[in-house]
This record gives structure tokens, C-alpha cells and sequence, in this order.
């Protein structure tokens, strides 16, 4: 089931055009930079994009610019574990893992228990708050830690977007979903579609 849900993702995903995805990227993230919970938060945690994925260089730079620790992933594929490092710049000298997984070469780590707000990426995403990730699980890990207390935000394009996905017990879900359309909240299990 999962499986066939990643396929018709991703080709959906495949067809956006270019120029079409960075329109709707810098959608997205216009409108995650104005939510109140991402506005509150001194310290932000965002990804570093993989091809298929919202590009989050437009947030990064408002995060930036409104003097936020910006945080990012590292990933430890032997030990598979995931930890938060800082991100000081789009000009940060990068280090590639698997599957262009890129973090910065001199990113220190952060602990999770000061973390405000967490873009949680995933290749898809349901109407309940529930992520269907790339089979790593290291961001149900994550954010599944219990010193995790950020906010936690997927962003997306429209057409990742499913009615409901099939769900585990080591899934987690998130607290809201923002696409380049829509912002959903989910609060125990009822939605609430924002219109802004």
C-alpha cells in the first residue's frame, strides 16, 4: 500500500515544471513565515532540499534576516540517527550524505529541548497529520524524542497531499500542514483548514 502511494506521488512530483515548483515553494514558505508559531519561535528547524521536496531557501533567508537560529539535519546513516546542527548561511560549506542529503560541514549540534519549530518533511502527507516519509524513519525518531516540544510543520506541494495513509505504531504525526494552497491544523484528530 505504501509502496504504491510513494510511486503515484512521486510521479505526480515529476510533473511539476521547474519553474512551476519554485512558484509554489516560495508559496509554501511565505506562508509558514507568517504563521504565528513560526513568528513566536527563536529557534527554527528546517531541511536542506532533495530534488522533489519544497525548496526551503526562501524561509531559511527569512529566518535569517529576523535574527532566528536556524537549525538543520545531520544524518548518521551507520548509526541511523538524526541530531539538529546550526545553519548560518546558504553560503555554508556543505558536506553530501546519501541520497543528497546535505548538512554543513561545520554545523554544531543543538539540543532538541530548545527547538521552537520544526519543518518536517515527507513524500506524502494525509488529511489526520500523518507523513509518509522515504522508509528511514529518521524523523518519526526525531521528533518522537521526549524532549521534543517544538511545533512541528510539514510543508508541501498540493499534489503530495492524500485523503489517508496507511500508519504504524512508530509514526508520528505533526501539528499542522502547510501546502502551496492551504494550511491544515490538526488538533486531536478534528482539522481545521486556515484560510489567510
Amino acid at each position: 500500500m505504501k509502496s504504491r502511494i510513494r510511486k503515484e506521488i512521486r510521479r505526480k512530483l515529476l510533473a511539476i515544471p521547474p519553474d512551476e515548483a519554485a512558484a509554489k515553494s516560495q508559496a509554501a514558505c511565505r506562508t509558514v513565515a507568517a504563521l504565528a508559531e513560526f513568528k513566536d519561535a527563536q529557534t527554527v528547524m528546517m531541511y536542506l532540499p532533495i530534488p522533489g521536496e519544497v525548496d526551503t531557501a526562501h524561509l531559511a533567508l527569512t529566518a535569517f534576516q529576523q535574527n532566528k537560529t536556524v537549525l538543520v539535519p545531520r544524518v548518521d546513516w551507520t548509526q541511523r540517527h538524526m541530531i539538529s546542527v546550526t545553519y548560518r548561511s546558504l553560503d555554508d560549506e556543505m558536506t553530501e550524505g546519501k541520497y543528497g542529503v546535505r548538512a554543513p560541514a561545520a554545523g554544531e549540534p543543538w539540543p532538541v529541548e530548545d527547538i521552537g519549530f520544526v519543518i518536517v518533511p515527507a513524500l506524502g502527507y494525509d488529511l489526520r497529520g500523518h507523513r509518509l516519509g522515504r522508509g528511514g524513519g529518521f524523523y518519526d525518531r526525531f521528533i518522537g524524542q521526549p524532549k521534543m516540544h517544538a511545533t512541528t510543520c510539514g510543508i508541501a506541494f498540493e499534489v503530495q497531499v492524500v485523503q489517508r495513509l496507511p500508519i504504524g505504531d512508530r509514526d508520528q504525526p505533526i501539528d499542522m500542514l502547510v501546502t502551496d494552497t492551504r494550511t491544515l491544523r490538526f488538533e486531536a484528530h478534528r482539522i481545521k483548514e486556515i484560510h489567510e
